[in-house]
């Protein structure tokens, strides 16, 4: 016996948590605000990337100027199809990110590697740029750690 497409819909929609007028209630994932959807794979491009980034750097690769160049290049992605599909994409993003920064699957981690301090190591990452995307962009400009004498 073969499931449709709508009873397979019907079922995922039977299985969202029910507000108290019997609607179901939004989740992360299907955020809406006001009168716009915020686009799904504007979202999901955005976190793979930077969950790539978190594994290349488990791999000890220096991913700081790429992740600096995603985070502008997402903020400008942002602010475009805030302006064409309505607001909030951005934090949409940081949503997303900072979910996928609570799992816990091992798949995202070499075999032989210290599987908690891997797992531990990768949360911290996208924790970080989690924070990096809400806060205000830095000016432009060359920013610099070095100590002038």
């Amino acid at each position: 016996m073969r499931t449709s497409v709508p009873n397979f819909a019907r079922s995922v929609l039977y299985s969202l948590p029910l507000r108290a007028n019997g609607a179901p209630a939004a989740s992360d994932f299907w955020r809406q605000i006001g009168d716009s959807m915020i686009e799904e794979g504007f979202v999901r491009m955005y976190a793979h990337d930077f969950a790539a980034l978190a594994a290349r750097a488990e791999g000890g690769s220096d991913v700081e100027a790429l992740v600096r160049k995603r985070i502008d290049e997402a903020r400008s992605h942002a602010a475009l199809m805030d302006a064409r599909k309505g607001e909030g994409h951005l934090p949409a993003v940081a949503d997303r990110v900072a979910h996928e920064a609570e799992r816990e699957d091992v798949r995202f981690v070499r075999a032989g590697q210290d599987v908690p301090g891997a797992l531990a190591r990768r949360k911290e990452f996208l924790l970080q740029i989690v924070d990096l995307l809400r806060s205000p962009p830095v000016a432009a400009g060359r920013v610099s750690i070095a100590v002038r004498g």
